[in-house]
Parts: structure tokens; C-alpha cells; sequence
């Protein structure tokens, strides 16, 4: 949520009436998605092994393809974990957004997987 209190400072008197007073949302969103990216992504990475593990508990990780692309999306999670982290870290705002667009591509790309794999997987329990 968009709190105007702490974002005064885009409307300073002397920016008033200028582009500037529009709060654009990349001048608000700069540095604010890396931490809920990084906490979102370890927690899936979490399921993924949940996942991966429980298939070969039930040793159908050779009758199926779902551990190998929950494999894919863990690795997905992981390099998105690893660059919102250093996006986090980083004192240059131009490694920063480069590395906080790339988490929030591999993000997106391994929740779209996770979405995937878990209608492959209610789809093949309904099949039983």
C-alpha cells in the first residue's frame, strides 16, 4: 500500500506543477519488490523440494516428469533468490534495478511453472 506520508518527498515545492510532482511508479517501486521476492522465492523453493522429495519417497520420480521440472523451477527460484539478495544488498541503483528485473523475470517465469506443475498434478490424481 502507498503510503503519501513517507513518500513526501517527491512533492517538494520546488517540483510542484512539473513531471516530476506525477509519482511515477518506478520512482516509488525502485528497491521494493527484491525483499518480497526474496522471502516469496525461498518459500516456493521450499515446496519445490517438498515436491521433489515426496516423488521419490513414492518412487514415482521414474514414471513422471514432475521432478524434473520442479527441478527446472527450484533452480529458477534459486537464481531469482540469489539476484533480488544481491539487488538488496548493493549500494549501486543501476545493479540494483538490473539485478531486481531479472529476479522479478525468474520469479514470475518459475510461478507461472509452479502454477503448471500443480494442475499436472491435481489433473493426474483425478485420473487414479
Amino acid at each position: 500500500m502507498f503510503n503519501f506520508h513517507n513518500e513526501s518527498r517527491f512533492l517538494s515545492a520546488h517540483n510542484i506543477g512539473s513531471r516530476h510532482s506525477l509519482l511515477l511508479p518506478e520512482k516509488i517501486m525502485a528497491g521494493k519488490t527484491s525483499p518480497h521476492i526474496l522471502s516469496t522465492s525461498t518459500n516456493l523453493l521450499g515446496f519445490c523440494l517438498v515436491v521433489i522429495t515426496s516423488l521419490h519417497i513414492a518412487q514415482k520420480s521414474q514414471t513422471t516428469l514432475v521432478d524434473e521440472f520442479t527441478s527446472l523451477v527450484a533452480l529458477l527460484l534459486t537464481f531469482s533468490s540469489i539476484l533480488s539478495f544481491i539487488s538488496i544488498r548493493t549500494n549501486k541503483p543501476r545493479i540494483e534495478k538490473a539485478f531486481e528485473t531479472i529476479a522479478d523475470l525468474l520469479f514470475f517465469t518459475s510461478l507461472t511453472g509452479t502454477a503448471v506443475i500443480i494442475i499436472y498434478i491435481t489433473i493426474s490424481f483425478w485420473n487414479i
